[in-house]
């Protein structure tokens, strides 16, 4: 059979299924759930997309990762099993598929099938790093565990899921980021999000009109009483989207900062410019800190990568800051109000929590109370004067504490160890190499410094945080991509001295 036979063959599976999608989704409509309807259809999609990557090879897959990574924050998903009204409060509630689950899922598949019938031409896959493939191992039979003894197994399987997916998604960015392109086009991609996201807020505060709670699915607005309104662009809650916003932020600064087009430049730190100014209209202090600390942090670095002297680079950081601050309190009224007014006891809570956290720790500090099930039993550890779970059923806003609480110290230090691996080398690879992917080393530290001192005051999932687990691959990845082009450079430098004996070494 001919090649152009072959590709024609090839063209035509796609869109066989894609005809087979179609009249499914239409026979399931007057017969399923709309939920299950769209996965049958996204399902088919899927298999018709593996077969099409196949034909276009590494361009529709280098495509579709952008496209996992430019959809984070759109949390749009079908959630099977999905129980409405939990009896306690639980940070994962189902098994959830949203759209970068979808992306990711056909790479890792596509990838998987490549590597099992030796299809693979690239370079060679890079074996996951010795200690993070310890701290996954040793956290997930932690969490497995847990859940085989908690009184509402369910809702801490649903965290397990979370996991295996965070985990997929890190491996495959491991194994499957190799070239420089690939890394440049990712921070480029990092710095769209941040413009979506900014515009997507800006839209909410002065229009209201177009990304509404009926179109997102997720709230849009908060206000706490007495205090200003609160935006939260995609991510549902104000607070999670500036720690969303966070560990990207820096990779914005530093990409365009290191970019050597002025005009690509300028678009860039404009586009950073936006997401700041959005955070603003998040009024999330946590974030703000977070956000403050880690750019104070990592701009010194900068400098001080540059030549410039320590104590000078701290000063002028310093001067900075201090005159970017005052001209926010001066010029915003609502950074100003949420500094100074009173909060109505929305900060006052976090202490008493912490003491409810502190109690369940010291009772349980080797296994904890089981996986997703702190609020379960957060008030047989409350012993504060006003006994604030009665009247308060959230966990305690700290993630180190929660992650403890649940399961154990042990577990929470596989968590530690994993965020510590991620900034010692992004600290490293920072100093040690040039360009883009210095800069992105930097800003994976800066960014996961800003979302390590926001956990301290915000409950969340470490295994729904996608950034976190992206960032930590992608660190990595271009540890790798760094190491080899060294040792390509070593090797041509040998070969020419060996052609040319007359250069000196």
């Amino acid at each position: 059979m001919s090649d152009t036979t072959n590709k024609s063959s090839s063209m035509l599976l796609p869109l066989s299924f894609g005809l087979l999608g179609g009249a499914l989704f239409v026979l399931s409509l007057g017969h399923l759930p709309f939920k299950w309807t769209f996965f049958i259809l996204l399902a088919v999609m899927g298999v018709g997309g593996l077969f099409l990557m196949n034909i276009l090879r590494f361009q529709t897959r280098q495509m579709m990762l952008m496209m996992a990574v430019f959809l984070m924050p759109i949390l749009y998903d079908i959630n099977f099993l999905y129980v409405d009204d939990p009896p306690f409060y639980v940070h994962a509630n189902g098994f959830g598929v949203a759209i970068t689950d979808v992306l990711f899922g056909m790479l890792i598949i596509a990838w998987a099938s490549e590597s099992l019938f030796g299809r693979n031409n690239g370079l060679p896959s890079d074996p996951v790093p010795t200690h993070w493939k310890f701290a996954m191992t040793g956290l997930f039979l932690i969490n497995f565990l847990s859940a085989l003894s908690t009184p509402e197994p369910f809702y801490a399987f649903s965290m397990l899921w979370q996991q295996v997916k965070a985990y997929f998604i890190l491996v495959y960015l491991i194994k499957n980021v190799k070239h420089f392109d690939t890394v440049k086009r990712l921070g480029y991609v990092i710095v769209g999000v941040l413009a979506v996201q900014a515009i997507m807020v800006f839209e909410q505060k002065f229009v209201g009109a177009i990304f509404t709670e009926s179109l997102l699915g997720q709230r849009t607005t908060w206000q706490n009483e007495g205090g200003p309104l609160r935006f939260s662009g995609s991510l549902g809650q104000p607070n999670a989207l500036a720690m969303f916003m966070n560990q990207l932020m820096l990779i914005g600064i530093f990409v365009g900062l290191a970019e050597k087009h002025l005009l690509r430049k300028l678009i860039i730190l404009g586009f950073v410019g936006m997401a700041i100014m959005a955070e603003v209209f998040t009024a999330s202090r946590g974030g703000w800190t977070g956000l403050a600390i880690s750019l104070v942090v990592c701009m010194v670095m900068w400098r001080v990568r540059r030549g410039q002297g320590l104590v000078t680079s701290i000063s002028l950081v310093a001067l900075l800051g201090t005159l970017m601050f005052s001209l926010l309190f001066a010029g915003s009224q609502d950074f100003r109000n949420r500094l100074t007014q009173d909060d109505r006891g929305t900060a006052d809570v976090r202490a008493p929590l912490m003491d409810v956290a502190e109690n369940m720790i010291a009772d349980n500090p080797l296994t904890g109370v089981g996986l997703n099930h702190y609020t379960y039993y957060m008030a047989e550890y409350d012993r504060t004067f006003d006994a604030i779970t009665a009247n308060f059923d959230a966990p305690v806003h700290n993630i180190f504490m929660l992650i403890a609480g649940e399961i154990g110290i042990p577990g929470a230090m596989f968590v530690v160890a994993m965020m510590l691996f991620t900034l010692y080398r992004s600290y490293k690879l920072f100093f040690r190499s040039e360009g883009t992917i210095s800069a992105i080393s930097l800003g994976a530290f800066g960014g996961l410094l800003s979302f390590m001192i926001h956990s301290m005051v915000d409950p969340t999932s470490i295994y729904s945080e996608y950034p976190f687990w992206v960032l930590s691959g992608l660190v990595i990845a271009m540890d790798r991509i760094h190491r080899r082009q060294q040792a390509a450079l070593a090797n041509s430098s040998t070969h020419s001295v060996e052609t040319n004996p007359n250069t000196t070494a």
